[in-house]
């Protein structure tokens, strides 16, 4: 009898080590984001914003993107899209996400565009905090080559 009460609390203590340790996994993953990188405003609408944003990409040959996801069921939802930038032989990636976004008091739309990753990938360089090595340098580039075509 003392036997199967030992293994029964047994069981029962690895079932509940597996379920909490399996909440906590599961919840950690979902807090383990790093806020963006850094933000920019648009004063248009989503719809202008990504129509320029596709024209000045694909101006320039050394530019390409690549629509990767939208997550959310109501609006405002994420546009996810990894920018890529060709230059000096090296290739900059850089992981980004536009929402469209209203002003309380105007109502006026505008677009915020997060850089959440910026990378080089032929050194490895990059990441997803400007601390990482490069990250600061990779930044200004992006906002010459992209966030200033499309501002104009």
């Amino acid at each position: 009898m003392k036997k199967i009460v030992i293994i029964l609390i047994t069981i029962i203590s690895i079932a509940l080590f597996c379920l909490i340790g399996g909440w906590i996994y599961f919840v950690g993953q979902f807090s383990a984001v790093y806020p963006p990188i850094t933000k920019y405003v648009f004063s248009t609408d989503i719809i202008q914003f990504e129509e320029k944003t596709i024209d000045v990409v694909n101006k320039n040959p050394s530019f390409s993107y690549k629509l990767k996801d939208v997550t959310g069921t109501d609006e405002p939802r994420n546009h996810y899209m990894d920018i890529d930038i060709k230059k000096n032989a090296k290739k900059y990636i850089f992981n980004v996400f536009y929402v469209n976004k209203e002003n309380f008091w105007t109502k006026k739309q505008y677009v915020e565009l997060n850089v959440v990753g910026a990378f080089e990938q032929t050194t490895g360089k990059g990441g997803y905090k400007i601390d990482d090595e490069g990250v600061k340098v990779f930044i200004n580039l992006f906002e010459k080559e992209i966030v200033e075509r499309i501002r104009n």
